[in-house]
């Protein structure tokens, strides 16, 4: 399995368990499955620092690029109409991924998939 793969199975199984956070722990010990964890608990579970998280640029084909950043990738298109990102990973990171596009020349984010 490559690091890809399974970093994509992991954000995946961080989405389908959201709602079971909202329902707190005690509804998760009441079925049998014991305590939620927070979301700062899975980060720090799985080791990932959002203040030294890197976020590396690699041009794919022109005006197309991929980050990869903390947890996965990022899918960026850079064109007349715009910039779009498909991946946009976690909200602690926006600063670094805004620092990594404008260094491949865009100025925003103007659609996210």
């Amino acid at each position: 399995m490559t690091k890809a793969v399974g970093l994509f199975g992991l954000a995946l199984s961080l989405a389908i368990a959201s709602p079971a956070l909202a329902h707190g722990s005690k509804a998760a010990e009441s079925d049998g499955h014991g305590p939620v964890m927070s979301p700062d608990q899975i980060y720090k579970a799985f080791g990932w620092d959002f203040d030294k998280a890197g976020i590396k640029t690699e041009k794919v084909a022109e005006g197309l690029y991929v980050l990869f950043g903390l947890g996965g990738n990022i899918a960026v298109s850079v064109g007349k109409d715009g910039t779009l990102i498909v991946d946009d990973q976690f909200p602690q990171l926006m600063p670094k991924i805004k620092a990594a596009l404008k260094e491949i020349g865009s100025e925003d984010v103007d659609s996210v998939a």
